[in-house]
């Protein structure tokens, strides 16, 4: 029968418990990393998406004479006009 071989498990040194602190911390690093980059591209997406349908309709178009001019008076003065 052939021989089984046995490894002993390697004793720990300074340099492996050094390179494993090291490896860590990178990884923790890389994950804080990218965990901000999607956070702020989510955030971006939304804010586009809240520019175009809720704060595009509240500003005003136009100010004439101190008056606002709303975007939904706006289109109901294109509509006028075309008829």
């Amino acid at each position: 029968m052939a021989k089984q071989s046995r490894s002993k498990p390697m004793p720990t040194t300074k340099k492996h418990l050094a390179r494993k602190q090291r490896e860590r911390r990178q990884m923790r690093f890389i994950l804080i990393g990218s965990i901000i980059v999607l956070a702020l591209v989510a955030g971006l997406i939304v804010y586009g998406i809240l520019d175009q349908y809720v704060l595009n309709n509240i500003k005003p178009v136009a100010v004439v004479n101190g008056d606002n001019i709303q975007s939904g008076i706006r289109i109901d003065i294109r509509s006028i006009n075309i008829f």
